[in-house]
């Protein structure tokens, strides 16, 4: 009986000293597996940050370009201050409303507009 009681104490004893082995192992699986996770949601939210990013860059493309051809027109209507339009006509059907110098402004708007956008 005595024999017995030593050889459970024993057995318990042994079953301990796997657990001390065995533990860390598990310690490291449990740290394994909580970072795998928490990189799963780190990629998840930067994929959501980089859809977003995409859309406003996409905005602000749009924007840019829509900037980019107005830009040049209103820099060159600034420096003409419009006194190329004659909007002083005297009613005569054949005498043109705007200035027959139009072309200038239209010739440096697109040339600098042209500039812009591919420089």
């Amino acid at each position: 009986m005595l024999r017995r009681r030593v050889d459970r104490e024993l057995a318990n004893l042994e079953s301990l000293l796997h657990e001390l082995e065995v533990t860390p192992m598990r310690i490291e699986a449990q740290r394994a597996s909580v970072d795998s996770y928490m990189n799963l949601v780190i990629a998840t939210n930067s994929q959501i940050t980089a859809t977003a990013s995409l859309v406003e860059g996409r905005i602000m493309r749009t924007i840019a370009v829509v900037t980019f051809v107005f830009l040049s027109g209103t820099f060159v209507t600034a420096i003409f201050s419009m006194s190329i339009f004659n909007w002083s006509s005297d009613g005569a059907a054949d005498e043109p409303i705007v200035s027959r110098y139009i072309w200038v402004y239209v010739l440096i708007t697109v040339l600098l507009t042209s500039c812009v956008i591919l420089g």
